[in-house]
Parts: C-alpha cells; structure tokens; sequence
C-alpha cells in the first residue's frame, strides 16, 4: 500500500507484533506515519510505513470507524470543537476544528497537524479549551468510545 492511499478512520490488516490484525488509523504520528488502534487489542500502535498495511477492510464486525464516531459526535453538538481521545494522552481533532483551533491558539499547540487532522497533547488541552472558551467557542472532549469527558 502507498501512504497516499491510507485514509484516517478506514480499517486495515496490518503486521502488529508478528500478527496480521485489523488496525483502524486514527490520525498522524508525531513521528511520520500514522497512530491506529489494533482492533484486537484495544490498544494504540504507530504505524510507521504504509507498507506496514496490507488491505483495507470493508465492513468492520459492527466496529464504528473512527471517522463514524466523529460525524455521530459533530451532529450531536454542531458548532463546537470537538477533541477526540485516541489513548491516554493524546487528542484529535479534524476538518475545520483544526483551522479554528490553528487561529486562535497557533499551529504550536499541535505535536501533529495536517490539513484535516490535528493530533494534540493532553499537557495542551486546557490551553485550547481556556483559548477557545475566551472567544465563547465551545469545545467537547470525548474518550475514544465518544464518550463525553469535559465540555466548557
């Protein structure tokens, strides 16, 4: 697989620990390549090289696709940033919550950013949420099950 051909929220089989597993990419690594949850596991992995990818996965066994989740959340709370945990530090957010987030805090606040996705520390969270909160933006923070952690 070429990494033009991967796409954030799609499944995969990939080679994780010497085992052929379906992994859903989540966002960008900090580090090139991507962050993905093995679905197996429940766990996070890095995803260094699309060659780690074998094939996309069509229909996930009743696993929402990440990209699912974050439409289910967005038209839930429509005009709100919404911050998505994808682990025990880590944040994502995508679309145009990362231009909004990009102009009033500053690329900074990103470990990773692109043109649809923003992968941010939790370390940089209540920097966002008070910049955001100061110009009556509300923001939601969810854990990786969409659940609801904090909104201001």
């Amino acid at each position: 697989m070429k990494a033009n051909q991967v796409q954030m929220g799609e499944t995969y089989t990939a080679l994780v620990s010497g085992k052929v597993v379906h992994v859903q990419i989540i966002g960008p690594s900090i580090h090139s390549g991507w962050i993905a949850k093995n679905l197996t596991t429940g766990r996070m992995v890095r995803i260094r090289t699309a060659q780690r990818l074998r094939e996309r996965v069509e229909g996930r066994g009743g696993m929402p696709a990440f990209s699912d989740q974050w439409q289910a959340m967005k038209q839930e709370h429509p005009g709100t940033i919404l911050l998505f945990g994808v682990g025990p530090a880590r944040f994502i957010t995508c679309g145009k919550d990362v231009r909004k987030i990009t102009e009033v805090c500053g690329s900074e606040v990103f470990t990773t950013r692109t043109e649809d996705a923003g992968m941010i520390s939790a370390a940089s969270i209540d920097e966002v949420t008070r910049k955001m909160a100061a110009i009556g933006q509300r923001v939601l923070t969810c854990n990786e099950n969409g659940d609801l952690i904090c909104q201001n």
